[in-house]
């Protein structure tokens, strides 16, 4: 919420009716908030994109994403308007195993970013 979103909903429970007729009024009412919200845009810059001067970070910041549902759309969004020049980036997607070597190789080449799946012995 601190970065700029109005409300959330929580997942929906598609077994119960009762819950998907309450989520749909969460949903319209949310809407109806988020279209008069003021929203007043953060210019406090984090300090974990601050460059020490000589290309590199701080060794002691990561930036760690985790995702589900969806998580990959998301991600390639958010990586797509990273700065090239950027402290190590940990990815947590709920994918099965066959396909995670294929989204880093995805991110790789859709990002300016260099991405690879993890492997032992990994530094970020």
């Amino acid at each position: 919420m601190d970065t700029g979103a109005v409300d959330f909903v929580v997942k929906l429970d598609m077994g119960n009716m009762k819950s998907v007729e309450q989520f749909i009024y969460e949903i319209i009412e949310n809407i109806k908030i988020a279209s008069i919200a003021k929203i007043v845009q953060n210019t406090v810059k984090s300090s974990i994109y601050s460059d020490n001067g000589h290309g590199s970070f701080d060794s002691g910041k990561i930036i760690a994403i985790g995702a589900s549902a969806g998580g990959p759309e998301s991600i390639t969004r958010i990586l797509k308007n990273m700065p090239v020049k950027i402290p190590g980036v940990v990815i947590v997607q709920h994918i099965p195993p066959v396909f995670s070597r294929l989204f880093a190789e995805r991110l790789n080449k859709s990002t300016n970013l260099k991405m690879k799946e993890a492997e032992t012995g990994d530094y970020v």
